[in-house]
């Protein structure tokens, strides 16, 4: 309920959860990749879903310059795995852009491995365009999810989620949230703003 996205997506992110949940049903994994502007949602989905299911499947964080053998065979062996790869363009590269990391044929031979599909993935990048189109093609990632910026409808909500601070929650009247409204603010911008004056106001 502390994700401002469209509907659409946080459906999708709760049928992930699911399947995490009951694999021992379900029987495979499945692979997202949440894509959107800075500020969009895709990291704290990403977070919340990780503090979800915490505990009931093995999670693992791919930062940086990465083994992606030595990663997925990790995951293969602690089953259920969720991999979590933040920013993939930086991680990958792409034919396309010119940039080709070492790494690149390796995910894509991981993803294409002959071994049964037991592992979810969760990735996220700001521009799905500096993804390699060969990583990005169906059936490679189950689904594609596009975050836009938050709805101008949701900005109080988002508001009272941040804050329970009667004080900060005030200042932000009709006139602020019009002018808000009128700049099309990202939720990082206002959840960000929300923090400076939490600090102000403790530091007073």
């Amino acid at each position: 309920e502390n994700i401002f996205v469209p509907d659409q997506i946080k459906s999708e992110l709760e049928r992930f959860k699911a399947c995490a949940e009951n694999f021992e049903e379900i029987g495979f994994g499945l692979r997202y990749l949440l894509c959107g502007t800075p500020g969009t949602g895709k990291t704290k989905s990403v977070r919340t879903l990780i503090n979800l299911l915490y505990s009931k499947i093995t999670i693992l964080v791919a930062t940086g310059d990465t083994n992606f053998k030595a990663l997925f065979d990790l995951a293969r062996l602690l089953s259920p795995t969720i991999i979590c790869m933040d920013d993939l363009d930086l991680i990958t590269g792409s034919r396309e852009s010119g940039y080709i990391s070492f790494g690149l044929r390796n995910f894509l031979q991981e993803l294409d491995g002959f071994e049964k599909n037991n592992i979810f993935l969760l990735s996220t990048t700001n521009d799905k365009t500096l993804i390699d189109n060969a990583a990005s093609r169906p059936g490679r990632f189950d689904m594609i999810l596009d975050f836009g910026k938050i709805h101008t409808s949701d900005y109080l909500k988002l508001i009272h989620s941040a804050t329970n601070n009667e004080k900060i929650i005030k200042l932000f009247d009709a006139e602020l949230l019009a002018n808000l409204k009128k700049k099309n603010v990202t939720g990082a911008f206002i959840v960000n703003l929300i923090k400076q004056l939490e600090i102000k106001h403790k530091l007073q």
